[in-house]
């Protein structure tokens, strides 16, 4: 998708008609706009292997829950739509993936699981049944069945 935004983008930044206006950049500094154009393509091409690469990383890594995945390609979707709604050059653009592999960089690895004692985890349950049912009411053996098996995956109520 990211590379269909760069094919879609190039002919609009290539009428863009300050380029070296909106930033002040190693490829701004080239010497004829085919130069420029060269060396963003460049530049561009590299950081969007980087950001695949971060992206790929946390993807394909266990040290990062189901949930804070999805949340990641989340926000990449998200990141993406407000890059191709704002950028109107090179630079920009090339800002936008440098920003956005910083934040890949920066995203911590969820906690792994912690050691639950299980008495005290079906405990805590049981607490916390009573405190929302009351005192009185049973507890039948499904449901500390059920208990300890949320117990196991190091779930707490």
């Amino acid at each position: 998708m990211l590379m269909k935004l760069l094919t879609t983008l190039i002919p609009v930044l290539l009428l863009a008609s300050s380029i070296n206006a909106q930033a002040n950049t190693y490829c701004d500094s080239r010497r004829s706009a085919h130069e420029v154009e060269t060396c963003y393509r460049q530049s561009l091409t590299a950081l969007k292997r980087a950001v695949d690469k971060g992206l790929n990383k946390i993807m394909s890594s266990p040290n990062y829950s189901e949930a804070t995945k999805q949340n990641v390609l989340q926000e990449q979707q998200a990141w993406e739509q407000r890059v191709q709604a704002s950028c109107q050059n090179y630079a920009c653009v090339e800002y936008q993936f440098q920003g956005r592999l910083l934040q890949l960089g920066r995203l911590k690895e969820d906690p792994a699981p912690t050691e639950v004692d299980a008495e005290a985890c079906l405990d805590a349950w049981i607490d916390a049944y009573r405190q929302e049912e009351g005192d009185e009411v049973a507890i039948i053996h499904d449901q500390i069945t059920e208990w300890q098996q949320w117990c196991s995956e190091g779930r707490l109520p």
